[in-house]
Formats: structure tokens, sequence, C-alpha cells
């Protein structure tokens, strides 16, 4: 089994981390003039570079052990839909039973069902702005474009080629530059993100994976802490630098997959961390697809019990923040146990049948 690569957890964790903070919300929010430097939305961003490098590595790894295409997507899809449909679902649950029990949380049901079924089936990224914004299902816009990218993606990658991915991916970047209307972060065709992370993938996987390894930072950790540190700080703040102009999407897109590129080698190069907080980020990092479905259900939740809670009228914002905290990463804790990882390892076990036919994969290297 190949080695789980803990670097790409950990920047998880940032991605994670920079989105629970910018969606604190009403009076405990993070300052303007804090987001106006450091833009945190950009989570979402690296979250999708690294979908698309992952992706992109599994179907890759499958083409070339010739697989069928047949077999090759069922065992994508499977694979995806144990990993991501339980969660989501059972979120979307709390959020719909809530509707209808606790309305001063979830809003009233009227104003959660259009939503609600936009966001069940994947769909919601187009159902923004046709339908009322509620703000404990925002988070399923940027999951509506993961599974519409998971769903085609594969078929491109299939029938293109890695060299058709990679003339794709330029010419989708550069059109998005030419033709992109006024920015829009619910922008319902967004996939530059996941693009920069497949081609990322593809020239990882490829004979030019040597030439572009950064060994000048092997065994020398403070440096790489240093050049990691200039990587994201330049993901936090260039983009935001140019809001406003059609170079905003894909700077997002190409500034996360310039930070995930130190860490897909997974030999030090990435943030180099003590001990101690190598755990932390471990754990927040294979938690994080459940933190982002959880968090806003947590803030809520807190927001609405504060009178409730001892000391909150003395240190409001600190004890809203810590309470918020703890709700979120118990129920995280406790969901991927009982529910994203039996469900995941069920979907490793399920038998694959091989397809039998003339659509096989031929030899995928980049020349």
């Amino acid at each position: 089994m190949k080695q789980r690569n803990l670097e790409i957890d950990r920047l998880r964790a940032f991605a994670i981390i920079m989105t629970v903070l910018v969606h604190i919300p009403g009076p405990f929010a993070i300052p303007k003039g804090i987001l106006n430097t450091f833009h945190l939305p950009i989570g979402v961003d690296l979250f999708f570079a690294i979908s698309g490098y992952l992706m992109t590595t599994i179907l890759l790894r499958d083409m070339e052990s010739n697989k069928s295409f047949g077999t090759m997507i069922k065992k994508f899809y499977i694979r995806r839909a144990t990993r991501i449909l339980p969660q989501a679902w059972f979120w979307l649950t709390v959020i719909l039973i809530g509707s209808f029990t606790w309305t001063q949380v979830f809003s009233n049901s009227d104003i959660v069902i259009p939503q609600y079924f936009a966001a069940m089936g994947f769909i919601q990224n187009f159902a923004v702005g046709e339908t009322p914004y509620h703000p404990l299902l925002h988070v399923f816009w940027s999951l509506s474009l993961e599974e519409q990218f998971y769903l085609i993606f594969p078929i491109i990658l299939f029938f293109l080629r890695k060299k058709g991915v990679v003339i794709f991916g330029i010419a989708y970047l550069e059109l998005m530059i030419i033709i992109q209307p006024a920015p829009n972060g619910f922008w319902p065709y967004r996939l530059d993100g996941m693009l920069c992370g497949a081609l990322l993938a593809i020239l990882y996987n490829s004979k030019w994976k040597e030439r572009i390894e950064p060994k000048f930072l092997l065994n020398r950790p403070m440096l790489a802490s240093i050049v990691s540190i200039i990587s994201i700080v330049a993901l936090l703040i260039i983009p935001g630098e140019i809001w406003m102009t059609s170079l905003f999407f894909p700077s997002q897109g190409i500034f996360a997959a310039i930070v995930l590129y130190f860490a897909i080698f997974n030999k030090g190069y990435s943030f180099p961390t003590p001990w101690g907080v190598k755990q932390i980020l471990d754990w927040i990092g294979t938690r994080s697809y459940v933190l982002y479905l959880n968090h806003s259900v947590a803030y809520f939740i807190v927001w609405r019990l504060m009178p409730h809670i001892p000391f909150s009228n003395k240190y409001t914002t600190f004890v809203f923040l810590v309470a918020s905290f703890f709700a979120m990463c118990l129920s995280a804790e406790l969901t991927y146990r009982l529910i994203e990882t039996p469900l995941r390892k069920l979907g490793r076990r399920i038998p694959i049948k091989e397809t039998k036919g003339h659509l096989v994969a031929p030899n995928t290297t980049l020349q």
C-alpha cells in the first residue's frame, strides 16, 4: 500500500484552519483589516488544488496498470462516493431536521429546502443566486464543483491522455483570463484550482519528476520553513491584491499549486514542524472534510446557546470560539470514526469486476 503523504494532510489542515477562521460569524468575526490583508477564503482553493492533484494521481495509477475504462471508472466513483456522500448527507440531514425543529439556529424550512435539494444533488454552485442564501449550506457550492469535476474529469483524462489534459488546462486558464466576468466567489464553472492540481500531478508522474524536485531543500529544515512561509504568504496576499481583475481566479489556483508543489514529494520540503505541532496538524488534516461540513453548524448552535454558557457575558468572544472549536472537533471525531472511516473501508472492499472491452489505457508517460 502506498505510504500516506502526511505533508499533504498538513496542507489540508492549513486550508481548513483558514476556512474556519474566515467563516467566524457576526460580532465574533475576524476584523476586516486582517481579511483585507490576508485572503483567507483561499483555503478553499488550496482544497481544490489538493483534490485535483490526488484525483489525477489515483487515475494515472489505474491507467498505468492498464485497467479498462469501465473498471477504472467504477473503482474511482465507488471510492469517491463512499468517501464524500455519507458525511455530506449526514450533515445535510442535521440541517434539514433543524430547520423544522430549531428555526432560530437553522432558519425556516422554507428557506432551507430549496438549497437542501441543490446541495443533496451537488448542483448548489448553479443554485447560488437563484435561491435564498443560507449560511449553513454555503459550503456545498465548493463540494458541488468538486463532485462535478470528479464526474467528468476521469473521462477527459482517459480519452485526452496527459498531453491533452495539459493543453486543456492551459487553454482553460487562458480563456478564464480573457472572458471571465467580474469576480464572484460562487462562479459556477470554476475549475482553476482543481486543474492546477491536476497539471501538477501530471508533471509529477512524468519523466520530469526528478528534474522538478526541490532537492536543495533536502535535510535543510530551516530553509524549507522559509520557502514554505514565503509560498503561503504569497498565497494569502497576492491574489487578494488583484481582486476585481481577470487574473484573480487563475492566480488562486496557481499559487495554491505552488504551495502544494513542496508537499507532493513527502520529503520534508513543506513546513517542517515540531513533533507536537505535527500531531495536531495530522489530526486536523485527516478530519478536514468533516470540519469543512460542520464548522458553520457548530458556530450557529453555540451562538444561540451563548446566554446559557458560563462566563459568556464577561469573556464573550473567547468563550464563543472555545465552545465552537470544541463542538466542531468533538462532532468531527465522532462522525469521522462512526461514519467516514467505516464507509471508506467498505468502499475499498467492494469488489470491482474487470470490464472487458477495447477501451484500455495505453502507456501514459508524458513525453
